[in-house]
């Protein structure tokens, strides 16, 4: 992910942090039109953080099975600036030969 991203990412959890704040402030204001346009704000603040802080990663490895032998695995996975990861999958390579047809 370039820095671009991680620049926007890192300046949205800080507005969510500021937003979140907020809150307490409204509420024991009784400011319920703040409070309200606050959540909506933070509400949209965390979708964006959501939107742009999880990507698709991906990695190929080898592994030794109980007999010894080598196994290629593929491994695929969300992950985020925290290093928190979701959906993590991954598959035993059983043969690395494809068949492309001549007419591609």
């Amino acid at each position: 992910m370039s820095e671009f991203y991680n620049d926007i990412v890192e300046n949205l959890k800080k507005e969510a942090n500021f937003l979140n704040g907020k809150l307490s402030n409204f509420r024991d204001n009784h400011d319920m039109q703040g409070y309200i346009s606050t959540i909506k704000a933070l509400r949209e603040t965390l979708e964006l953080i959501h939107k742009y802080d999880w990507q698709l990663m991906y990695s190929e490895y080898e592994v030794f099975n109980d007999d010894g032998t080598k196994q290629k695995q593929i491994s695929v996975w969300y992950g985020n600036h925290d290093k928190q990861i979701k959906d993590h999958k991954y598959w035993n390579v059983l043969d690395e030969r494809i068949d492309v047809p001549n007419n591609i």
